[in-house]
């Protein structure tokens, strides 16, 4: 049995799979793919019959394939014919952007087409020097790799007759696994001791991924936490688990959807008054973020996408922040977000809630989202800088998470089955790993003083990108914000639920720890 899973874990991955699109649909997923690996797609694509109700060939029908790296290099773009088979090498590790897409006619339209897809990847063609020095490996690392590329396969298949033999292969790339394991996913070490006791955090995205790590990273040290999450029943199982692993109580869970304007104001008023009002608060977590491959509308007519990962958060971080001007101790702002928004990203004004584009492209709406909560990010803290506020965005960098699911192609592509130990391997970490630079920013003394960086995984400040630090684009997306959040409406209505004051905001501006007024914060 053991030399059964040794062979599963080291051949070439394959993967047999069929789904279906309509016949202008472009399917894109992201993988995870290392570098100099070949892949090789076998497909073929079929008509559906509304007289046999079935699915047969059609020679007329073809379909495009295109293919960007992870520096959005378009390294295949063709149109095959109906059946085929296409392939390509990666040059670069990290995220691939792979769309399908079919050639069919107008008289086509409104017909489905069903896309059978078999996929191998996994055959290497390494020049190892090039790889010790392009991955700064070692001279262990280096042999490791070679003996699992170029030994361990081939000896296995050959067949193995002593079990000391395939005992001792198997303890070899078990250890060459753990060592290259245990250097890219650890990183600089970084084990920060300090006891955050007394201090309260707010999270949101809060049940998953790398909020739910942060809340547990948080809770271990002593603080209270917030947890701002869309669906309750599911953040009430969450913090059963992390008080019951931490053995602190004080985590709690408030509703908070960022894609609902109301649903956020009602949050806020919560934490401003009655039994769940906070005496203090000393950072903010914007990590919640969505990612989907069909646009969809929020309520109030804004894409999904948008709404989430920057409206929604312009609002919430808005709202709160005259409660924490009023405030004594210091507070951190924090956002997640990527170094994508440095790659061939730039934000479209005429086309901000992509209602004008023939063909939806969610990972370029998703990149775009994430370079308007930069933007806001970085322009929030030129206005707070000499207040008690700071405000930094952090990388976790490429983080196992949840949230490429979101994109349909990945409820029936099976590398993420398969392919995902060896983007494990290749440096993609786990939640608990990632959370390290949040809590850095967060709470670390050593990022007192910090305001309007960029921090990376290993801490360490990088570039924002010319489009962030374009303060003339940065305030027209802040007056676009204010517009479409509603902004003032939503601060008048916290005003009356908190106090029942009837007066508006312009009538009875607040005074922020820099003596400047609230009001004019948020309209400059």
């Amino acid at each position: 049995m053991l030399r059964k899973v040794i062979l599963l874990a080291l051949l070439p991955t394959v993967f047999g799979l069929y789904f279906h699109i309509a016949e202008t649909e472009r399917k894109c997923f992201i993988e995870e793919i290392p570098d100099e690996t070949m892949v090789i797609g076998n497909y073929k694509v079929q008509l559906y019959d509304p007289n046999t109700k079935g699915y047969g060939d059609y020679p007329n029908i073809g379909m495009h394939v295109e293919v960007k790296d992870p520096e959005e290099k378009v390294i295949l773009s063709k149109l095959y014919t109906s059946e085929g088979r296409f392939t390509f090498t990666s040059h670069t590790p990290g995220e691939h952007l792979i769309c399908l897409y079919s050639n069919s006619s107008a008289w086509f339209s409104g017909a489905q087409l069903r896309v059978h897809l078999d996929i191998q990847v996994g055959e290497h063609a390494q020049d190892y020097e090039q790889v010790a020095q392009k991955d700064k490996l070692n001279e262990l690392q280096l042999r490791i790799r070679q003996l699992l590329d170029q030994m361990a396969l081939r000896r296995l298949v050959d067949g193995l007759k002593s079990p000391w033999s395939l005992a001792f292969s198997g303890f070899g790339a078990a250890y060459g696994i753990y060592y290259i394991i245990d250097t890219t996913q650890a990183g600089t070490k970084y084990e920060p001791d300090f006891d955050l006791k007394g201090k309260t955090y707010i999270v949101t995205g809060a049940t998953s991924g790398i909020g739910q790590a942060t809340v547990e990273e948080l809770a271990r040290r002593n603080a209270r936490v917030i947890m701002a999450c869309r669906n309750r029943e599911k953040c009430i199982q969450v913090r059963r688990d992390i008080v019951l692993s931490t053995r602190n109580k004080q985590i709690f869970c408030r509703q908070c959807d960022l894609s609902d304007f109301d649903s956020i104001r009602s949050f806020v008023a919560k934490l401003s008054q009655g039994k769940f009002e906070l005496d203090r608060i000393d950072g903010v977590v914007n990590n919640a973020a969505t990612m989907d491959d069909k646009r969809k509308l929020s309520k109030s007519g804004i894409e999904q996408m948008l709404m989430t990962n920057h409206m929604g958060s312009f609002l919430m971080t808005g709202l709160l922040l005259e409660k924490l001007f009023k405030q004594e101790n210091p507070v951190k702002i924090v956002f997640l977000n990527t170094n994508i928004i440095n790659r061939k990203c730039d934000i479209d004004f005429d086309d901000l809630n992509n209602d004008k584009k023939e063909k939806f492209d969610g990972y370029e709406v998703y990149k775009q989202t994430k370079l308007a909560q930069a933007m806001f990010a970085k322009e929030l803290s030129e206005k707070v800088k000499d207040s008690n506020v700071s405000v930094i965005l952090t990388d976790p960098g490429r983080t196992k998470t949840s949230l490429s699911n979101k994109l349909n192609a990945q409820d029936f592509f099976l590398s993420r089955w398969l392919l995902k130990p060896i983007s494990f391997i290749m440096g993609q970490r786990r939640p608990e790993k990632a959370v390290k630079p949040i809590l850095y920013a967060l709470a670390d003394p050593e990022a007192d003083g910090l305001n309007g960086v960029f921090i990376d995984r290993e801490r360490q400040l990088q570039d924002l990108g010319e489009i962030v630090e374009d303060k003339e684009k940065r305030e027209k997306l802040w007056s676009i914000s204010l517009a479409w959040t509603r902004f003032h409406e939503h601060l008048n209505q916290l005003k009356k639920e908190v106090s029942g004051d009837e007066g508006s905001v312009e009538d009875k501006p607040t005074e922020t720890k820099a003596g400047g007024r609230w009001y004019y914060l948020w309209l400059a």
